[in-house]
């Protein structure tokens, strides 16, 4: 049997250009149970030194480094590929700029299991907290020490607030690839994923903080701002629009209309950005409800464009 099997986790690391911070990544992996997971690195086309580093670290690693590199295609991509290749149980996505807090695996996985062992295959994903590099909570604690509920409705309501770290069930991930345009390596928000499984399977959020989040708004090549510009990553955004408008829109209107309206200027908006036009969008929005907000957000999309123009 290989090292790498049965493991209760993989910790998935997409990296592009980041060998500066990966040692960081890879301090807050030893401070983890060695024997439940593994460490697989997705190197997304980088030209530093990411892969002579990784190799270096996987030499003396007590546990199983995997290193793959791909043609640079952003990190939904990196995403899929990561999927198909973990072992774990669960899958952990670790930024490269991130760090896991110590005992954060053994404890992701004692809540884990403290899910019913009938019950467990209803649920997709733990979600706990991240703190900054000071230690102070990035958003605000849950309203209950563990709370169940749907991804989409824990986000707009609020109870689910400031970033987290995603921990899914790994065949849950496989069901459910992030959408590639060919062609395009810009970011795709990882909520176009969430809220799509959310349909079908609950989170249980607990109030344990598991990842330390870096806020690093001097450094382009950091994940945080590869999408700060609303010209960048339009098309991404645009079909997380798309999943709002078709498939999450049908189950909550008229319960947060006013985000489903958002969702329908933002696919003007950012339609407009992508060369798509009214015609394309009624399309490619399946649903009445869809439609109707297509058509009322108009305006607002198209003033929103032409003041992305200008800026």
């Amino acid at each position: 049997m290989s090292e790498i099997d049965n493991l209760q986790f993989t910790v998935f690391t997409p990296t592009y250009n980041r060998a500066h911070t990966l040692t960081r990544v890879y301090k807050s992996l030893c401070k983890q149970p060695p024997d439940i997971f593994e460490w697989l690195v997705i190197d997304d086309g980088s030209t530093d030194n990411t892969e002579s580093l990784i190799r270096e670290l996987a030499a003396s690693s007590r546990f199983p480094v995997r290193y793959f590199h791909q043609p640079n295609g952003g990190k939904h991509r990196a995403h899929n590929e990561a999927v198909q290749l973990a072992c774990g149980v669960l899958t952990v996505i670790l930024d490269s700029d991130d760090e896991l807090t110590e005992g954060a695996l053994l404890a992701l996985w004692q809540e884990w299991q403290a899910i019913p062992f009938e019950k467990r295959h209803r649920y997709s994903s733990i979600i706990g907290h991240s703190v900054d590099d000071k230690g102070c909570l990035v958003g605000k604690p849950y309203p209950r020490p563990c709370m169940d509920g749907h991804y989409f409705e824990l986000s707009a309501t609020g109870a689910m607030c400031g970033e987290k770290l995603p921990c899914y069930r790994t065949d849950v991930l496989r069901r459910f690839p992030f959408p590639e345009l060919p062609g395009s390596t810009d970011y795709v928000p990882e909520s176009v994923v969430w809220a799509e499984i959310g349909i079908r399977f609950l989170t249980r959020c607990v109030n344990i903080s598991v990842r330390v989040y870096h806020r690093e708004p001097g450094d382009e090549s950091a994940i945080m701002n590869l999408h700060k510009s609303p010209k960048k990553g339009a098309w991404g955004k645009m079909t997380y629009s798309h999943v709002l408008l078709n498939k999450i829109a049908p189950i909550y209107f008229p319960r947060f209309a006013l985000m489903f309206l958002k969702a329908a200027i933002n696919t003007t908006r950012y339609g407009l950005h992508c060369g798509y036009g009214f015609q394309y969008q009624m399309q490619n929005i399946s649903t009445l409800i869809g439609k109707l907000l297509l058509v009322v957000g108009l305006p607002a999309g198209v003033a929103l464009y032409f003041k992305d123009l200008r800026t």
